[in-house]
């Protein structure tokens, strides 16, 4: 009897251990993203912000947060005001976001994440479970309406330094020949 029992305690010891060793050495929870993307593109672009077509000029995946960063030329315009050149940050698929394959064009429904102390800054995220596509794989739903054009991006510097050269430019012309004049 007794060697029964401490044949019955050594399996259970056993089996305990096993357990143990099994628990810490497999592998941990991995979540991944289960969502129901919207019913139509008209019902993600009530949740949009911004709602356009572009082609995807850039691509950045973070390596550490892999978040990547998604540069935009855009073409057609059905949300929003957005500009000719968009950046958009997304997760990747397992979290929800948008993963752009290849240069598209694509339809991307994003909102606008105001932060900072004023929430004076801002930044483009491409909405999780959107329905946001290449084009070639759906066409965007007739009921989001007519498309716009992108608002042109602002000007830089160059047309007011050309203004301030021409400027200059007439002046030295009409300075030199009074300059000339008056050393006569």
């Amino acid at each position: 009897m007794a060697v029964r029992l401490s044949s019955r305690l050594a399996v259970l010891l056993l089996a305990a251990v096993a357990l143990s060793i099994g628990l810490t050495l497999a592998p941990r929870t991995a979540y991944a993203c289960r969502c129901a993307p919207p019913a139509s593109d008209t019902a993600a672009a009530e949740r949009a912000d911004l709602v356009f077509v572009g082609v995807l000029a850039d691509q950045k995946i973070d390596a550490v947060t892999l978040v990547r960063t998604l540069d935009f030329e855009v073409s057609a315009v059905y949300k929003g005001k957005v500009a000719e050149e968009e950046r958009i940050i997304s997760f990747g698929s397992n979290s929800c976001g948008y993963e752009a394959d290849g240069p598209g064009p694509h339809l991307v429904f994003a909102t606008r994440e105001v932060y900072g102390e004023d929430l004076s800054l801002s930044y483009l995220q491409a909405i999780p479970c959107s329905p946001s596509r290449t084009v070639a794989a759906g066409v965007p739903d007739p009921a989001l309406g007519e498309p716009s054009l992108p608002a042109p991006l602002p000007a830089g510097p160059l047309p007011f330094i050309i203004a301030i050269a021409v400027a200059g430019a007439v002046l030295v012309g009409y300075a030199a020949p009074w300059r000339r004049r008056r050393s006569e």
